[in-house]
């Protein structure tokens, strides 16, 4: 069913929520991996947001996924960054 919802390009964004230890997670990576062996576009990422406690840690971990490198220190930088990194993905 994720593999569905993922394959429909008006999805953007996709989020499993559940309690702790349900297997949310090895989903989401099992899910990217047969994607990308199937010869998926890279478009796909995966944020694991299981160590965020605070939202301001939010675009940090975004930043991360997409592997932005060195991130800037200012909120709206890094914003932006992660907005020029999410429009490259997506093309």
């Amino acid at each position: 069913a994720l593999l569905d919802v993922v394959a429909d390009r008006s999805v953007r964004l996709i989020s499993l929520t559940g309690p702790g230890g349900i297997g949310k997670t090895r989903l989401a990576r099992e899910a990217l991996r047969l994607l990308r062996d199937d010869g998926a576009p890279e478009r796909f990422r995966f944020v694991d947001l299981a160590t965020v406690t605070n939202p301001a840690q939010l675009s940090g971990a975004v930043a991360r996924a997409l592997q932005l490198g060195e991130l800037p220190t200012d909120p709206e930088a890094m914003l932006n960054a992660i907005r020029d990194a999410l429009r490259t993905v997506a093309e």
